[in-house]
């Protein structure tokens, strides 16, 4: 094994790495400003990081979106000597920080909610927290609150009834004069909380609402279970049959998929899908919104996506070297438009996405051989396609591919 593949076993995220890339990241493992330029091969949701050099502590993670998240424990150089030490610890430092900031916003929420100061408040608390941490507290509370109001149609409609003033509020901060940062924020609160409001309408056209029912079961609903260990695996998100543990991974400050009755039913067929250990192959024509329901999946369990585009770029080197990251630190994979690649290309691909299925269909972590080496694949990881069959000259996916992925 050569001393870069040393690396990668030692931190798999490296293996998002290309080679030039990784020898002046070790070449530079004290020096935060170089690898910094890397950060978001590694976490897409990174592109910078907040550097002491006077005290040698990580502090802080930037978006590409200029979104800054303070860690509730810096991350020492000093204490943390070698390179993948320090890149490990600050990974688990992250995690420890959404979560810890979850707790601290459903905190300020349901206070505000509770003494009816939520207008007051609103701006504050949209300022105060993570674009992902505002989004995670809409999604905790609302199943909390919809929960409790099971059955009780007049609760429910004074539910409705104020997901519709939030509404109304959140749309008069838009007009005010706003930073870039803080616009998106609330554009993205906006988008959750109208489809929030929905489902409460959708629930309240039953004759008798139902948790029970498949209008509440279909839909993905957030839990905390404080009984678990864990900090950064206390958030379960449950939609269907189907049950996840919410990832914690990073994801900056991404525009929200708007919420429509084909991206709910995609929804709910590739948890399914997740759920069945399988993968997932979206069809459908060019600009529908395959490639982003995916990511939008992903941001919805914590999850980082990466997109391989299969044109004629396509290194197949590379992509199984990426693949195998994916297997090991459970990273989800998104080849999009698959069949646009030459038969060769696509069979090869499609023979190593087989392996990586077929271990994941064994319950628990389980090993698939790619590029000769045993890869042992995190229970977390998924594979997707995208394709579009209608275009004359794609190629027809093989019929191993098809066995291994459930078509949406």
């Amino acid at each position: 094994m050569g001393y870069l593949e040393k690396q990668r076993e030692q931190w798999p995220r490296f293996y998002f790495i290309g080679n030039e890339d990784l020898l002046e990241i070790i070449g530079n493992s004290r020096n935060v400003t170089v690898i910094s330029k890397h950060m978001k091969k590694m976490f897409t949701g990174i592109s910078e990081l907040v550097y002491d050099s006077h005290l040698n502590l990580i502090k802080g993670i930037v978006s590409s979106e200029n979104e800054t998240v303070t860690l509730k424990n810096p991350v020492s150089l000093i204490a943390h000597h070698s390179l993948n030490e320090w890149l490990t610890q600050l990974e688990v430092e992250i995690k420890n920080t959404l979560s810890a900031l979850l707790n601290e916003s459903l905190e300020e929420f349901e206070g505000a909610w509770s003494s009816n100061s939520l207008k007051d408040k609103l701006t504050d608390w949209i300022k105060l927290f993570p674009n992902q941490v505002l989004i995670l507290t809409m999604q905790v509370h609302w199943t909390k609150v919809v929960e409790d109001s099971a059955g009780k149609r007049d609760e429910l409609d004074s539910l409705r009834e104020f997901y519709q003033s939030l509404l109304g509020l959140l749309s008069g901060l838009v007009l005010n004069d706003l930073q870039h940062l803080d616009r998106l924020k609330i554009e993205n609160v906006v988008i959750e909380t109208l489809h929030q409001k929905n489902v409460i309408e959708d629930l309240l056209k039953q004759k008798n609402p139902s948790l029970k029912s498949f209008d509440w079961r279909s839909q993905q609903r957030y839990y905390i279970q404080t009984s678990l260990k864990s900090s950064f695996e206390s958030l379960i998100v449950k939609q269907g049959n189907a049950s996840f543990v919410y990832g914690y991974e990073y994801l900056g400050v991404p525009n929200r998929l708007v919420y429509t009755p084909l991206v709910n039913t995609c929804f709910a067929s590739l948890t399914e899908t997740l759920n069945q250990r399988l993968g997932g192959s979206l069809v459908g024509p060019a600009g529908t919104g395959k490639t982003e329901s995916v990511k939008a999946l992903g941001q919805n369990l914590g999850r980082m996506v990466l997109v391989f585009c299969c044109d004629e770029t396509f290194d197949y080197q590379a992509v199984t070297r990426i693949l195998i990251g994916i297997c090991r630190t459970g990273t989800w994979g998104c080849f999009d438009e698959f069949n646009r690649l030459d038969e060769k290309m696509l069979s090869a691909i499609a023979t190593e996405i087989e392996k990586i299925e077929t271990a994941l269909s064994v319950d628990g972590n389980s090993d698939a051989v790619i590029l000769g080496k045993h890869v042992q694949v995190h229970k977390d990881s998924g594979i997707f396609i995208t394709s579009n069959p209608g275009y004359a000259g794609r190629t027809v996916l093989p019929d191993n591919l098809k066995n291994n992925c459930s078509i949406v």
